[in-house]
């Protein structure tokens, strides 16, 4: 190779390190889209008909469920689970744990509907439900997978992650299934899967609350 082409090469090899390092690109000048905050304060009643907000219960845990009255297993399942979480975990722990079932049928799940399904379950639990853009503005921030759905017949999908109800109605919804953990100041801390045992949950929650 000779020298003028050697020249030219390495002449040509600068200007691309120029142009790649150091000449800003429409990507580095654009800021990364943020992400929407999760959670977040919200104002619900009661299945005992008072008004309860995320900051009205600060200074405990919150174990958060969502879903509905109608729901024939994976609700059930998920407040006997809870319940049986609130049994198991010490009393040192447990009193600074609020556990709420938030429903995603707020249609149906009035206060009263809710206070006669919570019976069955323990009375720790506080069930709260709200107007539909009041229910439909926490599913959002809490990034819940809620989703009426039509009932034509008796068939409706399974899966680990959404549950099909069927109950007294023309149409049921699908959701997610997972527990929300939420710090004494309401900021996110982990999700439990709907798979995991009341004594795995129970376990790790006395480790990240440190009172087991």
């Amino acid at each position: 190779m000779g020298r003028r082409a050697y020249l030219l090469m390495a002449f040509l090899a600068l200007i691309l390190v120029v142009v790649i390092f150091v000449l800003p690109s429409d990507s580095s000048e654009k800021e990364p889209a943020a992400l929407p905050p999760f959670g977040g304060d919200f104002s619900l009643k009661s299945h005992l008909g008072d008004t309860v907000t995320l900051s009205s219960v600060q200074g405990s845990f919150a174990l958060v469920f969502f879903g509905f009255t109608h729901c024939p297993e994976v609700c059930p399942l998920g407040l006997k689970k809870m319940s049986d979480v609130l049994d198991l975990l010490p009393q040192t722990s447990s009193s600074r744990l609020a556990p709420i079932f938030i429903t995603v049928d707020p249609l149906r799940d009035t206060p009263s509907v809710l206070a006669s399904y919570l019976s069955s379950f323990s009375p720790k639990i506080v069930g709260l439900t709200g107007t539909e853009a009041e229910i439909a503005d926490v599913v959002k921030r809490y990034a819940i997978y809620a989703e009426k759905v039509a009932l034509h017949d008796s068939a409706h999908p399974e899966s680990g992650h959404a549950e099909s109800g069927h109950g007294n109605g023309d149409y049921t919804v699908n959701h997610t299934t997972h527990f929300i953990l939420l710090d004494p100041r309401g900021n996110f801390v982990k999700l439990y899967a709907d798979d995991l045992t009341a004594q795995d949950i129970t376990r790790d929650l006395a480790l990240v609350m440190g009172g087991g």
